[in-house]
């Protein structure tokens, strides 16, 4: 294949005609990070790959650990892998998935070791149990609300539309402004979310631009950037537009949980204080997959919507996002400076590290600014471990080994 050498057994050299500067950077994607047994694999045919039985029921591993027996959507029981180099110190695992209703009394019995995954509720019922540690860390996450400023066009590239509500942009920092962050993390997240300032998760550390302070409830500066641009009160309580025509958005939630649909709620009342009059798309929230299929497929029938992502440990990359070509662009923005501020994140001056991290805070400050995406909250992941595991760790610079030196007392 070209481009790769194989300069001996264990070392494989590749070659590159282009560089990047993030390409040192694990989870960037430039260079692949894992690797597949293509003896095992070589006679499944593309289109079989995902329903074989050497994927779904006896798959290779290189880890420490292999699949011994797999209750699909129960339990998974794993033993160690002696190919690995180093022999683990337990000699087999089970994995079960439980409903969150019976997880703190099954821990709390003694059924489980580790409690992995947890809501916010099971942690604020087990973070006093004295019998059991909490282990927590930043997650490379972000959730947000969105608007739709575009729309796509024939080719399938974002483009902008200035006939759509919300491509005002003092509309979207008001309703950012009117918004009770901080109290609705409080109430729901048992103090693992925290207000987000930029869409860049603090757990980037220096990347995060700390000056940039997002969007904090200030009911008073909301009111008077509508008042300002026009948006006139009227005696039902909402405002309409600055042509006098009536105002009203439609909001797309999906209902993955209780708290979620009453946070949807609150700040819908949030907005009502403001003046502003927003319904959710056809009266009612919407299944997950559903609104997914319309943020992708480049419906109009919403003006605006709640998210959240996922991150790559490259922390500049998450700006690839919001490009012209980006299918992850639901919102559909496009400005000159917000692909020239792109593009340097990723040009040949942005492996000089202290230019890529001025652009970079630069077009955080911006983003922050045009509130098309607006950041709602960092979160914490948290995990239970009772006092008979040892050397479990959240450390990302253990995950290699972490199933490995991880042992039990008992």
């Amino acid at each position: 294949m070209s481009g790769l050498e194989e300069k001996d057994d264990k070392t494989l050299v590749i070659h590159f005609k282009k560089m990047k500067p993030t390409m040192t950077t694990t989870g960037s994607g430039y260079i692949l990070e894992s690797a597949e047994p293509y003896h095992y694999l070589k006679n499944v045919a593309m289109k079989d790959l995902v329903a074989s039985d050497k994927l779904r029921k006896k798959p290779l591993f290189y880890g420490p650990f292999k699949i011994k027996k797999l209750v699909q959507g129960e339990s998974i029981e794993w033993v160690p892998n002696t190919y690995y180099y180093k022999k683990p110190h337990i000699a087999k695992i089970i994995v079960e998935t439980i409903d969150n209703s019976k997880a703190v009394a099954a821990i709390k019995a003694g059924k489980f070791d580790v409690m992995l995954a947890q809501s916010p509720q099971i942690y604020n019922a087990l973070k006093k149990d004295k019998d059991l540690v909490q282990l927590g860390k930043k997650t490379y996450y972000y959730s947000y609300m969105g608007f739709r400023v575009g729309k796509l066009d024939k080719d399938g590239n974002n483009v902008m539309d200035k006939h759509t509500p919300s491509s005002d942009r003092a509309l979207r920092q008001a309703m950012a402004y009117a918004m009770n962050v901080e109290q609705v993390t409080k109430k729901f997240s048992s103090g693992l979310s925290y207000r987000a300032n930029t869409v860049v998760p603090d757990v980037f550390g220096k990347w995060n631009a700390k000056e940039v302070k997002g969007y904090k409830l200030d009911m008073k500066k909301a009111k008077k950037l509508l008042d300002d641009a026009g948006y006139k009160l009227q005696k039902d309580g909402y405002r309409t537009k600055p042509n006098g025509k009536k105002l009203t958005l439609t909001l797309m939630a999906d209902d993955s949980s209780k708290s979620q649909e009453e946070t949807i709620k609150n700040y819908i009342q949030q907005w009502k204080e403001l003046g502003v009059h927003v319904k959710l798309l056809n009266g009612r929230f919407q299944e997950f997959n559903t609104m997914v299929e319309k943020l992708s497929s480049g419906s109009t029938d919403y003006d605006l919507w709640f998210g959240a992502w996922g991150v790559t440990p490259e922390p500049t990359d998450i700006a690839n996002s919001y490009t012209v070509t980006s299918a992850y662009n639901n919102g559909h923005f496009v400005t000159k400076e917000n692909t020239e501020l792109i593009n340097s994140l990723k040009s040949d001056k942005a492996f000089d590290e202290k230019y890529r991290l001025k652009q970079f805070h630069k077009w955080q400050a911006y983003m922050d600014k045009e509130a098309f995406v607006v950041p709602i909250a960092f979160t914490h992941d948290t995990i239970s471990v009772t006092k008979h595991v040892k050397n479990m760790s959240l450390d990302p610079n253990k995950d290699n080994d972490l199933w490995v030196d991880v042992a039990l007392t008992k």
